[in-house]
């Protein structure tokens, strides 16, 4: 850290020859293992910028072995930034194209020589292009790119620059934002470079003469900032506003949670103030805010703010903008996750709509929204409408994002659970495995994405008969989300209410009630009457009872899942089946038999009529059926059910 931003170009000869690699944005020279100048550190400098602007490094080289990224980063060019913008990227891309594509590809060119001269020189072109100035920077030729040749030889890497880059990188991103939200207020060319000094002593930090040759984290760094912040920005208000909402975004991206809302409060505070309730600005942090209730499981908090943003920013930018479709599907997940179901397909398709007709094509959040639509779709049992859009959606994520990429995660985990539900337990592993390996490349152990797709795996594990892997995964999955949510949270009710049926099933009957139980209360507090997922730990433990000779406290359990179910889910939803014919064996179990079958004869024919009969729950289904009347006498209809006479 910190070399470039030190020489001046006529030192470049005094480097360092100690390397390191960090494959994403070494510079084609160190990957062949040339000394180090200040070029390379431009060239490390351009890739953090091209990340910063477009939400993606320039090159996908996770997991390349030493000859194909020396191939990849000697001889691909990468397409330039507005190109491939994704993600909060999507809202600045169109204003990429042009300098800011010029500038970033200075920065990465193959040839040292044709790199800026030094970070100054690349620090001035971004106040010039700030300034609404010329650049110095000019698009390689037609002539010059033809004459690029091959280069091949091994690689050594040298980490530096870093400081330099996400100085300059975040000064950038500050003045591109700020240049389209500020349409009411001045926009001046010092705000730059106020960012950038801030930001440069606060990535002194990582510079070895400071950190005396400690590793130091993104963590570290957003805490100094944040520390920082408050005093360092007085007088630049919106200044300190947009990088409290970047800090804010990235400790949410780290799993971070309870560190970003104070920053984003007080920096929705302050733009509400100076800018206005509904400007785009205002509004962009709102909708931030209103993830971050959603995913602090505050529902209540979170619709509000996500309605407000949404009509603010289809007033400010129009009904068909980018930023407003994903809007839309931020605000669809909210209703999908409060078993809004109709309000939320809407919405998922019309964030898909605008994604398809955005010129030019918005390929990354039109498969966001497709993914998500499969995914509440396979949800809602509507499996043939699911796997298209699952399939379509991975497709454009993996083509437009490469293999290592949080959406190219989140779908493969949502066609792992596609899978799942029919019973594909091999393809449904592949597909979580996948996941599971991509978020911890890129988030670590402890977050919850990574806790939610152990979760998926081993309740698939559970479902293959695969019990003690299903407890060992269950039980990391549980305490990742301990660590991560001290109070009640939904998530931590699924996970008690799963690892309670695990143990169940190997006879861990005290130790399994005791976490159903806990399921239930934290559901009680954190989710409203009637949400469906409050159907499922009373099953599960109603189920428990029912094992366990309990039938008379099993079936208030399984009522009251049944109207849960009813009130929420389409009607002939698999669960609605399930509760049905748990409701029927828990009469059968009183000796109450003329109530039970009836339900126990809905549930299977339920089953048969939506699934099949191969189908593993209408398998069990026939099977509870036919015991019925084994058990009343009744051999004859028992044999019919059983060999699909009925």
């Amino acid at each position: 850290f910190g070399i470039a931003k030190l020489l001046d170009a006529d030192e470049a000869d005094q480097t360092a020859t100690l390397r390191f690699l960090t494959p994403t944005y070494a510079a084609p020279e160190q990957v062949r293992g040339e000394r180090i100048t200040v070029a390379t550190d431009i060239y490390g400098l351009g890739g953090v910028l091209y990340r910063l602007l477009a939400e993606r490094p320039p090159l996908d080289v996770r997991g390349l072995g030493a000859a194909e990224l020396e191939r990849q980063v000697g001889e691909v060019d990468p397409p330039p930034p507005s190109v491939t913008a994704t993600g909060a990227a999507l809202a600045w891309r169109r204003r990429l194209t042009g300098d800011l594509d010029t500038i970033v590809l200075t920065a990465l060119q193959k040839d040292p020589a044709r790199r800026y001269a030094s970070a100054e020189r690349l620090a001035d072109d971004l106040r010039r292009h700030a300034e609404g100035l010329p650049v110095l920077a000019r698009p390689d030729t037609l002539r010059y790119r033809t004459a690029k040749f091959l280069r091949r030889n091994r690689a050594g890497v040298a980490i530096a620059g870093t400081a330099a880059a996400l100085t300059i990188g975040f000064g950038v991103y500050h003045t591109v934002r700020i240049a389209d939200e500020r349409d009411r207020a001045r926009v001046e060319a010092a705000k730059a470079t106020e960012v950038a000094a801030f930001l440069q002593e606060i990535f002194t930090v990582a510079d070895p003469s400071v950190s005396r040759g400690e590793s130091v984290t993104a963590r570290e760094l957003l805490d100094a900032a944040a520390e920082r912040i408050d005093r360092e920005l007085a007088d630049q208000p919106l200044v300190q506003a947009s990088l409290m909402q970047v800090i804010a975004n990235t400790y949410s991206r780290l799993g971070l949670n309870p560190r970003a809302e104070p920053l984003l409060r007080t920096a929705f505070a302050t733009q509400e103030r100076l800018l206005g309730p509904d400007a785009p600005a205002t509004a962009r942090t709102r909708r931030d805010l209103g993830v971050w209730y959603q995913d602090a499981g505050r529902y209540d908090e979170a619709r509000p703010e996500l309605e407000r943003a949404l009509a603010a920013l289809e007033a400010a930018l129009g009904a068909n903008d980018p930023e407003v479709g994903e809007t839309h599907r931020v605000l669809a997940y909210l209703w999908q996750t409060l078993a809004e179901y109709d309000r939320a397909e809407a919405e998922f398709r019309r964030a898909a709509a605008i994604a398809r007709t955005s010129e030019p094509l918005d390929t990354v959040e039109l498969a966001a929204s497709l993914g998500q639509l499969g995914r509440l779709l396979r949800q809602l049992d509507r499996t043939s409408e699911a796997e298209p859009l699952l399939r379509e959606a991975l497709t454009l994520q993996r083509a437009a994002l490469g293999s290592m990429h949080p959406d190219v995660a989140s779908t493969a985990r949502n066609l792992g659970s596609l899978a799942r539900d029919m019973g594909q337990f091999a393809a449904a592993d592949s597909f979580y495995l996948e996941a599971i390996r991509i978020r911890r490349a890129l988030f670590g152990n402890d977050h919850p994405d990574v806790a939610n797709a152990l979760n998926s795996r081993a309740i698939m594990l559970a479902e293959a008969g695969r019990v003690e892997e299903a407890l060992t995964v269950g039980r990391e999955y549980l305490g990742t989300l301990e660590r991560l949510h001290a109070g009640p949270h939904p998530a931590l009710a699924v996970a008690y209410a799963n690892m309670g049926s695990m143990l169940a099933g190997v006879g861990a009957i005290a130790e399994a009630e005791s976490l159903l139980m806990r399921a239930m209360r934290i559901q009680e507090e954190a989710l409203p009457a009637g949400h469906p997922d409050r159907a499922f730990p009373q099953i599960i433990l109603g189920e428990v009872y029912l094992r366990t000779d309990r039938p008379a406290s099993a079936l208030p359990l399984f009522r009251e899942a049944l109207r849960i179910r009813r009130a929420g889910l389409p009607v002939d939803h698999r669960y609605i089946a399930d509760a049905v014919g748990d409701v029927g064996a828990a009469l059968a179990a009183l000796g109450r038999g003329p109530e039970a079958e009836p339900l126990l004869v809905e549930a299977h024919e339920m089953l048969v009529r939506t699934r099949g009969r191969d189908d593993a729950r209408t398998v069990e289904a026939t099977d509870r059926l036919a015991a019925f009347y084994e058990a009343a006498g009744r051999p004859d209809r028992a044999a019919a059910v059983r060999g699909g006479g009925e």
